[in-house]
């Protein structure tokens, strides 16, 4: 048996609860996996499209597995907080053999002895070969990715902060705690290959330009602009205090004019 405060493997349990499977026909990934290895306790769960792992050090020197099934974790997760509010540190033994049940104790002998059939939970993921793999790869550069918006909010109780990169479009995006304490993967969502960064985002890049208006004409800031003697001018990223943008011509930065008098000096003025 390991000892953990129950406030801490509480919250363990809802850094990776909400990635476990809902689908109770595929009860092994319908679970959170518990495993001891080298003085760590580790708690993970997957549906296969985000995958999260929490981990705390504890006082055990074996090796050790076992599962929570899906149907049993909202009586754990109860069972823990009413633990948490008392203060308590609660004790967990993983099963010795398959037909040992997950039992976890508390003081005043409270006890939950949690059975299950091992057989339905040979085949979780190997999430230590997954995660070694997108945390040791190379990342590249992303021109374009993207993600499923109703599984953002699993992120939510992972920490207050994530660290993240992905290795390359299609490839899962990593998530990581700054105490070293919790790890996620990803998935990002399928999107078809001649979709662009440039294509998606040119409605937007024309409504967030900046622009001005001078006699009824609309000016596009980010563009240089040239007056009836050729000369190239462009916005120098400040107004006057009417809110007129000052542009200059180019090589001499130090000598801005307001738009609407450049126009009446040295106008008309049209789009490079």
């Amino acid at each position: 048996m390991i000892s953990i405060q129950a406030t801490d493997l509480h919250r363990m349990l809802q850094q990776v609860t909400p990635h476990m499977s809902d689908d109770d026909c595929t009860p092994v990934i319908n679970s959170v996996r518990l495993e001891t290895r080298c003085g760590w306790l580790y708690v993970a769960a997957t549906d296969r499209y985000t995958f999260a792992v929490a981990r705390r050090e504890v006082a055990a020197s074996w090796d050790r597995d076992g599962h929570l099934p899906g149907h049993l974790v909202p009586a754990v997760m109860a069972w823990l907080n009413s633990e948490a509010t008392a203060g308590h540190t609660v004790g967990l033994t993983l099963p010795v053999t398959e037909d040992s049940p997950v039992i976890l104790t508390a003081p005043k002998n409270n006890a939950l002895h949690l059975e299950y059939d091992a057989s339905h939970y040979k085949n979780f993921p190997d999430w230590r070969k997954i995660f070694r793999h997108a945390l040791t790869a190379t990342p590249e550069a992303i021109p374009l990715t993207g993600f499923t918006t109703r599984y953002l909010n699993r992120w939510q109780h992972a920490a207050e902060k994530l660290v993240t990169w992905q290795e390359a479009p299609g490839k899962p995006l990593v998530l990581l705690d700054e105490l070293g304490t919790f790890a996620g993967l990803h998935m990002p969502v399928g999107y078809h290959r001649d979709l662009t960064r440039d294509g998606v985002a040119s409605g937007w890049i024309g409504a967030t330009a900046p622009t001005a208006t001078v006699d009824g004409l609309t000016y596009d800031l980010s563009r240089t602009w040239v007056d009836r003697h050729g000369d190239p001018w462009s916005f120098a990223g400040e107004h006057c205090p009417d809110g007129m943008p000052l542009m200059v011509l180019d090589g001499i930065e130090d000598d801005p004019h307001p738009l609407d008098q450049l126009i009446a000096q040295y106008g008309p003025i049209y789009s490079a």
